[in-house]
């Protein structure tokens, strides 16, 4: 988070977002953990990946997963890091916002 930001105006915790994905949805409220991610996912064109994780069995898998993967995230391959922002670049411009359908 940049210096200084101060989530709690928007209704939620910096620890908390820190700590799993946090997507504002138009009306105000927040989408946490996997739901964020399926929000995330479809508004970049992952929508094969957001399609698996509605799955109800995936999402629970998923969802006992994310705390690992958050903790190892800086030990990920680069290059498939690399990967994942070049695809997501397309989908998503830098100087807008990511629209949700």
């Amino acid at each position: 988070a940049a210096p200084g930001f101060d989530p709690a105006p928007l209704g939620a915790r910096l620890d908390a977002m820190l700590t799993l994905m946090h997507v504002r949805r138009p009306d105000g409220g927040w989408l946490v953990g996997i739901p964020a991610f399926v929000v995330m996912y479809d508004a970049t064109g992952f929508h094969g990946v957001a399609r698996w994780l509605r799955k109800p069995w995936f999402a629970r898998l998923a969802a006992r997963a994310y705390p690992w993967l958050v903790r190892h995230r800086y030990q990920l391959p680069h290059t498939l890091i690399r990967t994942a922002f070049r695809i997501q670049g397309r989908a998503c411009p830098a100087e807008g916002a990511c629209r949700m359908h």
